[in-house]
């Protein structure tokens, strides 16, 4: 019912948005593998993969681009080089999840996901790091040593 109220169809322009759907959605897919799980129908660790791989890891992803981008005085839109960040994510979440629910591919599906997973993370730090790091402290308040 929250999922519904977001309204995500009219975020699909902006990817910086539309991300944190996708990421979100994962979460009742997790309740539906756990469920799925209990009629054994897939196994039971479906459901966890798809909590902490997709929504965990999605939402970690989209939360942290637009925190950087905010707090930079970036312009909050997803670049080309952001989304592609944001589908190697997802792929990761996708690929870990179909590892579990298809054993006889399991190993090539858990390479992929690890790929995209380290691709996914290695690629933020890359694209969003020089922001981070040449980022002007005093608007973020004052510091620690202060």
């Amino acid at each position: 019912m929250r999922l519904a109220r977001w309204a995500g169809d009219r975020t699909w322009r902006e990817r910086l948005l539309l991300i944190l759907h996708v990421g979100y959605a994962f979460v009742p897919i997790g309740f539906l593998l756990n469920a799925a799980s209990a009629f054994g129908l897939v196994a039971g660790s479906a459901g966890i993969h798809a909590w902490m791989a997709g929504a965990a890891g999605i939402m970690t992803l989209a939360v942290m681009s637009r925190a950087t981008l905010g707090h930079t005085g970036q312009r909050l839109t997803a670049s080309a080089t952001t989304q592609a960040i944001y589908v190697a994510i997802i792929v990761a979440a996708l690929s870990r999840i179909c590892a579990v629910i298809e054993p006889d591919h399991s190993e090539l599906l858990l390479h992929l996901a690890a790929f995209a997973w380290a691709a996914a993370f290695f690629g933020f730090a890359i694209s969003f790091g020089p922001l981070l790091v040449g980022a002007d402290r005093r608007k973020a308040g004052p510091s620690l040593a202060a």
